[in-house]
Order: structure tokens, then sequence, then C-alpha cells
């Protein structure tokens, strides 16, 4: 039910005296509507509702009759207010006829006060309200006369109420179609359920044939089995038997082989003391005819037979394992192994020399983990002298110097560079500027997968897209992938990918510039200064050098401060590069080759060997000349320690000989050229260490240090005399005469 609003003071005076009009009011309506012809067909349908609707009309009716009050105050208020308005305005007429008796017209005439206009605005609001009061006043006396009005409002009121009742009733039907929709579904999902199960139990129906059928093929296999190991037990039975009989055959042949080296023996005193009865004019046909050399020949012919054994019929040559230089290679530079540990990882303590059978193992164990095959090759080259005859049965206690294993393997390995933290920080700043962005594709194409060297770097290529990657950078990348996929050929996706995520983790900020490599190289001079004194053979200095020149000129590149590009990959060092090594103690000038130049000079001295064995045939009269002045300077132990300088010296040439004039460098014991400050011939002195006496520049003392070949080699003072008398005091066994002295001359320069 609504709450019924407040009604004002005026309605509430009202209330008694209207009570009894609405109860007379209500009944001439309801005898009206019973006696409507209208409502005739109606009547069961407005009984059924009239006690319902009966409460709702009394309540309207009392607002009506409410707002029936709230009007008549309003009138009443109107009314009293009109009354005042004509006091006024009969006020205001006294006063304009008492100006137009006196005459005063001016004050009529003149403008309106605003109270005038107000009062002029409130009489025609007053006009407007008193009709507005009569129209009204009108429409409740009609509507109070017409029946009709009070039958439209029933009927108004029904339709109402039907419309609602409709919407009810569309509400529950559809509800009913939404319960029958979700009933047909559940029928539907019963019936997949139902589909479902019934394949299931095809399934499993069928998998039960399936296992029955697996279960007679078992029985059949272990029938068989039974069988088979039946005939395997027949078979070790046979053979043990075999191996027995075999075993017995060995002893007697064993027993044999004794017998006939007791008879060798004994014939070999025989012919022994037949040669000392003989005279030597007969010897040969003696010899020849005599039965017990002839049955010592036999004899000797079926212990050969009788053993057997391996034969090596050539050597192991440089191609057949340039795979295995460049795994080893990249190895060391991963381990960041130098020139000076390289006798820990090959060579034992306690002995000078190394077998093949030793070597093999070290190659085989923690750091280069190779293949027992590939071990055993690369050892044969190292410890397989150039005098080995071929065939030979293979040995492998064959054993050679450590001095002269080390010597080859530095030749055949090459140069390697060793990086420090500061370096290792510079090549992965690097590194991770080219990867940077490519990280799914990477893991999309490599992940899972392996290559070799030549598919790796293809891919790489591939996925860069035009980006270039350095040979120094690639290079210490291969290292990386290789020491952990541990084979050159079988080359891991997932450790790429795994590198790749640690590049990621680099920071830009933390670069370094070229200015601060420099710096940082200049301040590792003094330590430079403790490793010259700490006996460091002439490989690790060239690794230092060789390294410091890459690394100053990868910056360089990095910050774009060289524009050439095919300046940097042919690999000569730049300007400033040179200006540093000049400056930073690690010398030499740009005629001294890099790694790329010297593998570039080694191919066209191959192909000029022919042409240079001539011209040396020729110049071999002034060689031995020198040979002898030499001898004859090493007999006397250094007694005259005056040597003309190297940059005076005659350089020969397929041309004549010329004289090279005193320049701006000079030729150290190391084999690198420094600057001369003197412009004068430098004196030499001798200058003794643990590997020997040899005249070394008075103005560049070096301990440990042994002359370079690439680049003295053709001065007055031969290259090829200093390694001689170097090998003759290291390996005072080891002769050396002109024919090898020469090869290896010829080795050295290429």
């Amino acid at each position: 039910m609504n709450q019924r609003p407040i009604r004002p003071s005026s309605a509430q005076q009202n209330v008694s005296h209207m009570s009894d009009k609405n109860a007379s009011f209500l009944k001439k309506q309801e005898s009206q509507i019973m006696s409507s012809p209208y409502k005739q067909g109606n009547q069961l349908n407005v009984s059924q509702y009239r006690v319902k609707e009966s409460e709702k009309l009394l309540e309207d009716n009392q607002q009506l009759k409410v707002q029936l009050n709230q009007f008549k105050d309003e009138n009443i208020k109107l009314r009293t207010r009109n009354t005042n308005l004509e006091k006024d305005l009969q006020k205001c007429q006294k006063i304009i006829e008492e100006v137009e008796a006196t005459g005063n017209m001016k004050r009529f005439y003149a403008k309106p006060s605003t109270d005038n206009q107000m009062i002029l605005s409130l009489k025609s609001q007053v006009k407007e309200l008193r009709q507005m009061l009569d129209q009204r006043e009108q429409e409740m006396v009609q509507l109070k006369k017409s029946v009709k009005f009070t039958r439209l409002t029933e009927m108004e009121i029904e339709r109402k109420h039907f419309q609602d009742e409709t919407l009810r009733m569309k509400q529950i039907i559809e509800e009913l179609i939404q319960q029958n929709l979700y009933a047909q579904q559940k029928e539907k999902d019963q019936q997949k359920l139902q589909d479902m199960v019934q394949q299931r139990d095809n399934l499993i129906q069928q998998m039960q044939q399936d296992i029955e059928q697996l279960e007679i093929e078992n029985k059949n296999l272990q029938s068989q089995q039974q069988q088979l190991i039946i005939g395997y037990q027949d078979l070790d039975q046979e053979y043990v038997k075999l191996d027995q009989s075999i075993q017995a055959k060995l002893k007697s042949k064993d027993k044999q082989i004794n017998e006939l080296k007791n008879n060798l023996k004994r014939m070999q005193d025989q012919v022994d003391r037949e040669k000392k009865i003989i005279q030597p004019t007969t010897t040969t046909t003696t010899k020849a005819n005599h039965p017990a050399l002839q049955t010592h020949n036999k004899q000797q012919k079926r212990i050969q037979s009788a053993k057997p054994s391996l034969q090596v019929t050539k050597p192991i040559q440089q191609e057949e394992i340039q795979d295995l230089i460049q795994e080893i290679k990249y190895k060391l530079i991963a381990l960041q192994k130098n020139s000076h540990q390289i006798d820990n990882l090959l060579f034992s303590e306690s002995s000078q020399q190394t077998t093949i059978s030793q070597l093999t193992d070290k190659l085989i164990n923690d750091p280069f983990y190779l293949e027992r095959m590939d071990a055993q090759n690369l050892a044969r080259f190292l410890v397989e002298s150039p005098q080995q005859k071929y065939p030979y049965t293979m040995n492998m206690q064959i054993s050679q110097d450590n001095g002269l294993i080390r010597g080859l393997f530095f030749k055949t390995i090459g140069y390697w560079a060793c990086y420090d933290q500061v370096e290792t920080k510079v090549i992965e700043a690097s590194l991770a500027k080219v990867f940077f962005g490519t990280y799914s594709q990477f893991e999309k194409q490599m992940s899972k997968k392996t290559f070799t060297k030549t598919e790796f770097i293809n891919q790489i290529s591939k996925i860069l897209q035009g980006k270039q990657i350095r040979e120094l950078e690639l290079t210490y990348l291969l290292s990386k992938i290789i020491i952990k996929s541990k084979h050159l050929n079988t080359l891991k996706g997932d450790y790429f990918i795994e590198y790749l995520k640690q590049l990621q983790q680099v920071r830009a900020e933390d670069d370094i510039t070229v200015e601060d490599l420099q710096q940082y190289y200049d301040n590792k001079e003094q330590h430079i200064q403790v490793i010259l004194s700490a006996e460091k053979g002439f490989f690790y200095f060239k690794q230092q050098r060789s390294k410091q020149e890459q690394m100053i000129a990868l910056l360089e590149t990095k910050e774009e401060k060289l524009t050439d590009q095919e300046g940097l990959n042919d690999g000569t060092p730049q300007k400033s590069v040179q200006q540093y090594l000049i400056k930073g103690g690690l010398v030499r000038s740009h005629s001294d080759p890099d790694p790329l130049q010297m593998k570039l000079i080694e191919q066209e001295e191959e192909e000029g060997e022919e042409e240079e064995q001539y011209n040396e045939q020729k110049q071999n009269e002034g060689q031995y000349e020198q040979y002898d002045q030499y001898d004859q300077y090493n007999e006397t132990e250094y007694e005259n320690d005056f040597q003309p300088d190297l940059n005076d010296a005659q350089i020969e040439d397929e041309y004549g000989i010329q004289e090279e004039e005193d320049d701006e460098y000079n030729i150290n014991v190391d084999g690198v050229f420094e600057e001369d400050n003197d412009d004068e011939n430098d004196q030499w002195e001798k200058v003794e260490n643990h590997k020997g006496n040899f005249p070394v520049r008075q103005d560049r003392q070096i301990p440990n240090s042994r002359p370079t070949s690439s680049y003295i080699n053709k001065a007055n003072r031969s290259n090829s005399d200093i390694k001689a008398s170097l090998q003759s005091e290291l390996h005072p066994t080891k002769e050396v005469n002109e024919e090898e002295y020469q090869e290896d001359q010829f080795e050295d320069e290429n």
C-alpha cells in the first residue's frame, strides 16, 4: 500500500465535513458501475478483482481529495492576494484622480518605478490565475458529473491488471521453455557419454585381444630364447675348448721361438768365430754359401712370420690431423692456457722424454678429450722423427725429447691468444651487440641440434643476415662452444643458446673504450717486465703482442673509429695500434706479419720452394764460409764481443746482395723490431742463461729469448746458426749435419 502524503492545515479542517460526502459518492459510483450496460459482460471479472481493488480505489480517492483540498487552499490564497491587489488598485485610482484634479501630471506621466512595474505584472498574473482557476473548477464539475470517465478509469485499471498478468504468464512460459531445453541438452550429453562408454568398451576389448596375442608371442620368444641360451652355452663350451687348444699351440710356438732364438745366438756366435778365422777376401763367398747362415736366415723369417704385428706403412701427415689441430687450438683459447703451460699438459715432470703411449694418454684425458685413434695419430705426428723408416712394426714406446715435441707442437698449432678478464669483457660486450635481439631466432633454429663447425658458422651467418662478426669474435665464440661439446664437429646448439643467455646479461654501460684498454696495457707494462724475468718463452711474448693488436683493433672498429672495413678484415693493424705498440713495450712495426699474413707468406714460399732451392745451391759456397766463421766464433766462446748491427746487415735476395741502411728499427734477440735511437751501429754482447750463450744486443737484454727465423733468417749472422747452437746445447746427444741444417733453415723460412 502507498503511503499517504501529509495533508496541509486547510485540508485537515475540511476532512470531517467531506467524509460523509465521500461515502455517498462511493455508493453512487458502485451503483452506477453495477447498473452500467458496458460492464455487464465483465461483472464476473470485476467482482473477482473488486475486493482486491477496493482498497486501492479508496486510497486513490483519498489522494484525489487531498489534491483537491490543496487546490482549494491555493485558490483561497490567490483570492486573498487578489483582494489585496484590488485594494492597491483602488488606492492607485484615488491617487490618479487626485493628480488629475490638481493638474500635476508630471508624476503621472513619469516613468513607472519598479514597484509600479511589479504591480502591473501581478495584475496580469492574477487575471491568468483567475482564468485557470475557473477552468479547473469547470473541469472538476464535468468530471464529477460524467459516468463515462469513471468507467474509463476502471477499464484502464483492468487493462493494467491484465497486462501484468500476461507478463507474468509470459515469464512462466519462458521458464518452462528453458527447462525443456535444459532437459534436451542433458539428454544429448547423456547420449554422448553412452557413445563414449561404448567406444571405450570396444577399445578395451581390442586391447585385451592384443594382450592375448602378445602373451602368445612372448611365450614363443621365451621358448626361442631358451633354445638360444642352450646354443650359446654349447658355443661357449666349444670356445673354451678352442681357446685352450690355441693357448697350448701358442705355448708350443713360444717354446719353438725360444729354441730358435737360442739356435740363432749359437749360430751367430759360430759365424763370429768363423769371421775371425776366415780371411777377409773369402768372407763374402763363404757367407753366401755357408749352411749355418742360410739356416739362420730361414729361422729369422719363421720368427717374423710367427709374430702377429701391426705394420706402420707411412708417417702421419699434417693434413690428416688438421681438424684435431683446430680443435686443440680452440680448447687452449677457451682454457686460457698460454705457451708456458704446455709442458704441464703434455709431459710429465719426472722425464725429459715422452713416448707415444704417454702422450696418447695425455691427449685422451682432461683437458683435450680426444678419441683414442685421433690422440694416437697426433702423438705419432709429434713423436716420430723424420729419420724414421717405413714400414715398421707399431711400437707405442717410441720416445722423443720433450723440447723437440714442444717445438713441433707450437709450429703445428700456431699462435693462439689467452685473454684475461678485461679482454674477455671487451669481447663479450662486442658479441652481445652482434647477437642483440636474435635470441628467439637462434632458439628456434638451433635448439636440440648438433652441428659441424662449417654448419655452425653457416647457420649463424644465415640468422644474423648481414651483421658482421669478426674473426676474433667468431674464434672466441667457437672456443666457448667446443670446450663444452668436447669435439669440433659435434657442436651442441643448446650450449650456444645457454651462452647467448649469458651474453644478454652483459650491460652496455660497462663497455671499455680504446683509451681505457690502452691505459690498461700501459699500467700492465711493469707486470710484463716481471713476466720477462720469469723465463717465459718467445712463443708466449708472440701471443701477447698479437693479442693486444687484435683487441685494440676490435675496439676501434666497435667505436666506428675505423672506416675502412676492408682494411680491417685483412688483419693489418691500424696506425693507432702501431703507435700504442711502439709506446707500450710490446713493440713491433707494421712489417712484422700477423698470423693471417704469415699463412699467406707460407703459401707463397711453398709455391716458390723450387726456385729458392735452386738459389740456395748457388749460395752454398758463401754460406759454408759463414758456417766456418761461426764455428770459429763459437769455439772461442764469444771472446770478441763486437758484432755488426743487424740493421747494417747484408740481406740476400734473388737479385743479388743489398746492404741495408741503419733505420729507425733494430731486431732484438726475440725477433721483434725495436726503436733505434742511437742511429749508429749497435753492439752485441754475450748473455748467459739456462739455454746457453748467444750474442745479445747490449741495450736490449731479455732473458730466456731465442731468435726468430721468420725475421732475421737472411742476416749476416744466420738465424739457423743460432738455432743449431741452441739445439746442440739443449740436446748434446743429437748431431746436426749440413743437410739437416739446410732443411731446418728452409722449414723455418716457410
